[in-house]
């Protein structure tokens, strides 16, 4: 194991802190946080077997001790919980994150751990929370739509979702959404609308072709749906939409014929 992994953490805080004493241009400290604790693996190597817990303890000692400068801190120490696969300590770390910082960021991971765990509720006070930071992130109107969703709330979900497709326009994962929300609400018709939208807007992507693949196929379009699918495994060979598309085509190929 890396020796150095040891002290990411602390050193990552040092840099922090150094450079609240320091004048530097805003976000230098955090800035050179991250380059520090990225070039010497804070990941999986946060510390070396036995050794990891006191390091950490350590390391959270030091964030109390400076609340104010701390957030960063808490995030990377969240992360590393994340790829330790331990969502309950993740998720206390960035609460304490969102606790000592205003960036809409740390409430957005909260939901998504909240949405993971099937609590949308708490998933969408969460979301408010970072709409009450930044009005302005397509990605959180997006998620508070398919949350809305989630919790049965049809007019507002697709309201919220149509808000994200208005502030990034460019953003073609925003289309996708919308159009799958209004396939999975029975407007197929509405749902292909979206999609072409989509498609003349911005770049074409395997996942757009993919929901156009499922709307021709409710439809009744199965040449059109073929052809979608088609289009995802040449845009993309070797993803997880292309796997899908693959399904998808076996499986209508197996379909019978439409009777006369």
């Amino acid at each position: 194991a890396d020796l150095l992994s040891l002290y990411a953490l602390p050193a990552a805080f040092w840099v922090v802190r150094t450079s609240s004493r320091c004048r530097l241009a805003p976000g230098a400290g955090l800035a050179g946080a991250a380059l520090f604790a990225g070039l010497i693996s804070v990941g999986p190597q946060l510390a070396v077997q036995h050794r990891e817990d006191a390091s950490i303890r350590r390391f959270v000692r030091q964030l109390e001790r400076n609340p104010e400068r701390s957030a960063y801190g808490w995030e990377v120490l969240g992360q590393h919980y994340r790829r330790g696969g331990d969502l309950a300590r993740e998720e206390e770390a960035f609460r304490n994150a969102t606790r000592t910082s205003d960036s809409p960021r740390y409430p957005i991971r909260l939901a998504q751990i909240a949405l993971q765990q099937q609590r949308y509720g708490e998933a969408e006070n969460y979301l408010r929370q970072a709409l009450a930071r930044d009005s302005t992130q397509a990605l959180t109107w997006g998620m508070l739509g398919k949350t809305r969703l989630l919790l049965g709330d049809d007019e507002q979900g697709i309201a919220f979702l149509r808000k994200a497709v208005d502030l990034e326009p460019e953003n073609p994962v925003h289309y996708a959404n919308l159009a799958l929300a209004r396939l999975q609400l029975g407007e197929a018709t509405a749902a292909a609308k979206v999609v072409s939208l989509g498609i003349r807007r911005c770049r074409p992507t395997p996942r757009l072709y993919y929901v156009l693949g499922l709307i021709e196929d409710r439809r009744g379009n199965t040449r059109e749906a073929l052809a979608a699918f088609q289009r995802v495994i040449s845009l993309e060979a070797e993803s997880p939409w292309s796997d899908r598309a693959r399904q998808q085509i076996d499986r209508l190929m197996r379909m019978p014929p439409p009777s006369p």
